[in-house]
């Protein structure tokens, strides 16, 4: 199953904004962070599945020779990109915040 990757308006500026700050460093480091990210999605649209679930839907994939992680659900026909993240932020602050907010606090089963 291959699902299309689609990007949030909020990561998609973070991409950008991210990629900048490695290219400004070197345009060759740069160059590698979109390589990285390109192979990360190309992995998760082939298997959106294989990553670990963070918080109801929201899943993470961690890029390998960058300090960030990408933050997604998998939809009926594609995959939604919510977030890159810094992996140093606390894993309790963006993902779970924000999933809460588009659908309420979790609950246990009875």
């Amino acid at each position: 199953m291959t699902l299309p990757v689609l990007f949030s308006r909020r990561a998609e500026s973070a991409l950008a904004e991210i990629h900048a700050s490695y290219s400004i460093a070197s345009p060759l480091l740069g160059d590698a962070f979109l390589a990285e990210t390109d192979r990360v999605v190309a992995r998760v649209s082939r298997a959106p599945l294989m990553f670990p679930g963070l918080y109801r839907d929201v899943r993470r994939a961690r890029l390998r020779r960058f300090p960030y992680e990408m933050f997604y659900r998998v939809l009926d026909d594609h995959v939604r990109v919510l977030a890159l993240v810094h992996a140093r932020r606390d894993p309790r602050g963006w993902p779970v915040r924000e999933a809460r907010l588009a659908y309420g606090p979790a609950r246990e089963a009875a």
